[in-house]
């Protein structure tokens, strides 16, 4: 989902991948503009949520809600790189297995 930019699986180099919501075998050039329009804003909202999601939390996670400092203390800027290691590591697992299921979905 998320390939090149996010960490995600290239397993497939040199091929066409399909548009997250298309239908199986089609790549993005056999796809309609609509239907390639509506792929990507669904990936763009998708991911303007997951950083929201991610800044959230680890905010919580790792900045102390009574601010001394306009700057992060060390210990909370460490926490927040292992945060957001953690966030796309396990993200990229989890995309990863995903995909896949949906592949031996439509072998199977």
């Amino acid at each position: 989902m998320f390939g090149g930019v996010f960490g995600g699986s290239n397993t497939n180099k040199g091929q066409a991948q399909p548009m997250p919501g298309s239908m199986p075998g089609m790549n993005a050039a056999q796809m309609d503009p609509n239907a390639q329009l509506a792929a990507a804003e669904q990936e763009m909202e998708m991911v303007t949520e997951m950083f929201a999601n991610l800044g959230e939390l680890c905010k919580q996670k790792c900045i102390i809600q009574r601010y001394h400092d306009e700057e992060l203390s060390k210990a909370e800027s460490v926490c927040i790189d292992r945060c957001v290691s953690k966030y796309f590591q396990v993200n990229r697992v989890v995309n990863d297995k995903l995909a896949k299921l949906s592949l031996a979905n439509q072998q199977g």
